[in-house]
Parts: structure tokens; sequence; C-alpha cells
């Protein structure tokens, strides 16, 4: 409502568009190809609010608008694993979810964000609980304990191959020096062609010369002061590296792995499905990456079923061309499967009836088995009843229930709301 253009009296059109004449489906336009007019009169659309205060209001709506996007992906809750950990297999974040133990205790279990989205079967990742990740974290940093002083002890050997400071300042002053020669050779060489002594030829040569000479002085200049920045930022990196790494160690040696353990010392860990395990790729502040594994998921709730109910049917699956059964002329692609023996097709078969919901059940009344059909769980079948000729075994069942219900209604002390008192 804030943001429609008559509430300050002007007239707007065209701001959708019909896009099938049959269903009469339409779409919205963007505000740039809206014919849009200010009311003068006042007497076609009458300004309800002042244009100035409708302006300002609109500015609000819109700060507003981009606020809530630039919130939208973000949690702010302080859950100890929340923007580190993520799948790739899917390529998607885990999400954090309260799992309780046979003891009662919580204990958090993150669970990859594709899987809960698209189904278990999208991704084969498997669902990690915090208290089991915390003991790979402290390992992680104790492995680092060891090599933290050789890691800055390369960073050192790195920066001193950067130079010497006053050495680099020597050089770039007398690069600056170079370059104001050259400038008193372009004016004297302009003052020998003005008065004749050197020809035009000569005076273009040798000034482009000097040219040459100051655009290289030039670049030798700015990359030694991006050599003396590099070494200065770098200083300053190895400082801060050697400070944290040796909080990181003090921290993991006392076991602190907490949400501010977690936001301080780790980037990012990377979870990839290897056959029953999990690998972990935990990624640290500085850049290293260490690898962990947990093992034995298989039998982890939101995984697949056990191993021991798989069941495979060697058989070659091609596609060929046929003609439409029905619509002449027309061609389409087929599957064409092709078995080693009859029973693999009926194993397969039979499997593809489960998977879709048409599994075997005895019927109640007639004792022959059936096929259930998806999303229709009963206990009867379709088949006339022995002895009858009309009625069907799901029919005498709905007779069978109704009558139970009426002699259970009708028993004494009890009635079709409950049992009465006497």
């Amino acid at each position: 409502m804030i943001s429609n253009p008559k509430y300050k009296g002007y007239y707007v059109g065209n701001k959708v568009k019909v896009v099938d004449l049959f269903t009469k489906k339409q779409k919205f336009l963007p505000p740039e190809e809206w014919v849009m007019f200010k009311d003068e009169t006042g007497e076609i659309v009458p300004a309800i609010v002042d244009e100035t205060l409708w302006e300002q209001a609109n500015k609000v709506l819109q700060k507003r608008s981009e606020d809530v996007k630039g919130r939208q992906g973000i949690c702010n809750h302080a859950n100890l694993l929340t923007g580190k950990l993520f799948c790739t297999d899917c390529g998607t974040a885990y999400y954090r979810r309260d799992s309780v133990d046979k003891t009662g205790k919580k204990n958090s279990k993150w669970v990859c964000s594709g899987k809960i989205k698209n189904g278990a079967d999208s991704c084969a990742s498997f669902p990690i609980y915090e208290e089991e990740l915390k003991p790979l974290l402290f390992e992680v940093f104790q492995e680092t304990e060891a090599d933290a002083d050789a890691l800055i002890e390369e960073y050192i050997e790195m920066y001193k191959s950067l130079g010497d400071g006053e050495d680099t300042a020597k050089q770039i002053a007398a690069l600056r020096q170079q370059i104001e020669l050259a400038q008193k050779k372009k004016s004297k060489l302009l003052g020998y062609n003005a008065a004749g002594q050197l020809s035009d030829r000569d005076f273009l040569s040798m000034n482009k010369e000097c040219d040459r000479e100051m655009d290289e002085a030039e670049r030798q200049i700015y990359e030694l002061e991006q050599q003396q920045l590099s070494k200065a930022e770098f200083k300053k990196h190895i400082d801060t590296i050697r400070r944290v790494l040796r909080e990181a160690k003090r921290d993991a040696a006392q076991g602190i792995i907490n949400k501010e353990f977690v936001d301080r010392y780790i980037d990012k860990i990377f979870v990839t499905p290897e056959d029953g395990r999990l690998k972990l790729q935990i990624k640290i502040f500085t850049g290293d990456t260490t690898d962990k594994y947990l093992t034995n998921l298989k039998r982890r709730t939101g995984h697949t079923f056990n191993d021991e109910f798989e069941q495979s049917v060697p058989l070659e699956v091609s596609f060929v061309p046929m003609m439409h059964p029905t619509e002449e002329g027309r061609i389409f692609v087929a599957e064409k499967s092709t078995f080693n023996s009859l029973a693999d097709f009926l194993r397969t078969e039979f499997y593809r009836g489960l998977a879709l919901g048409n599994a075997p059940r005895q019927c109640h009344n007639c004792g022959r088995y059936f096929l259930l059909t998806a999303g229709y769980n009963t206990c009867y079948c379709n088949n006339i009843v022995p002895g009858e000729l009309e009625r069907t075994c799901r029919k005498a069942g709905a007779h069978r229930k109704e009558a139970w219900e009426k002699r259970t209604a009708l028993r004494p002390g009890r009635s079709m709301t409950g049992p009465t008192n006497v």
C-alpha cells in the first residue's frame, strides 16, 4: 500500500500484461515499463498524502527491505559449528538438530541441509554428533602444537627473503634521481631543437628514449614500494600467527572446545562420505588442512537401510527408438531391459512393486494374497467372497466392521460416547 503511487496523486497503468489469452494468465511488469503521470487537477486520482511524505516513507521501506534481504541465510544462534560444516557431496551447509541419547543427555546432531530439504536419498552424507567431533578438533590442535614453531620459522625465512628495508629505500631514492635527470635532459633537448642545433628527427628520437627511461624507473619504484608494503603486512601477519597459535595451543591443552574457539581457530570443515565413513577436512585459520575420519556410521539414523536388505539383479539396459502404439507416425525412445533368466525378471518386478508401495498382503476374509496400492492400506482384497456372486471381500469386511461397532456400542454399561457409570 505504501509503495502505490496513486496515494500521492499519480495515475499508474500498464502494470500487468496478459501472457495467455485463454487462461487469462498475467505477468507483473517492472516499474520502468509502467505508464504514470501526475493528476494535476486531483479529480481522477486525488492524493491522499503529500508527495514528499510518500517519497520519505518509500525510502524507509526500501531500506528495511534491503536489511531483511541482507540478513537472509544468516544464523544468529550461538551454535558451535554454524557456518563451518559443509557437505562436499551436494555442496550445502550442515544444520543443527537437537538429539537426546539413551541416558537422556542432549547431544546436538548436525545434518546436511540438502538432505533435510530434498529427502534422505538426495545425499550420501551421515549425521555428525558434536561430542564425537570435539575430540577430533582437540587432536588437530594437539598436532598443530608440534608444528607451530616450525610454521613460524618458515614464515620468518620468507620474511627475510623480501630484503632489507634500508636497501630498498636507497634504491627508490636512486631511481627518483634518475627520473629528475631524464627530465632535465628533455628540457635541454627542447632548447637545442628550438635553437636549430638539433634536428626534429633527432629530437624526437632522443626525447622518446628519455620517456622510456622515466617509465622504467617509475615501474621499478612502484614494485619496490609494493615490496615495502608487503613486508610490513607480512611482519604483522607473522606476529598475529605467532600470538594466535600460542593461544590455540593453550586452549587446546585445556580441552576448551566452544563457540569462541571454533570461530577463532577453525576456518571451515568439509565433510565427504566415503564407504560407510566420513572424511573431515579441517581447515584452520593459518590455511593448513588436516584430514580426520569418522567410522562405523552405516547404521546411523537418517541413512539408508542395512546392507543385508540390499538386492541386486544383473541386467542390461538399452534405449531404442520405437513407433508409438497409438499415435501414427510418432517415434519415441523406449527403455529396453534384458535379463539373464525369468527369475531375475520376476525378482526385479517384485522389488519395483515394493518400491512403489505395492506390497503383498493376505486377505483377512478369504486368506488369498493381494497387492496393496500405494498410499492405501487395507486388510481385504477386491476378489469375490468365496461362495457368493457379487460381494467382494472389501465390502464384506466393511459390513463386518460396521456390525462389530454396533454390537460394541450397545453392550450394557457402554454408550456411543463411552462407558456409563452405574
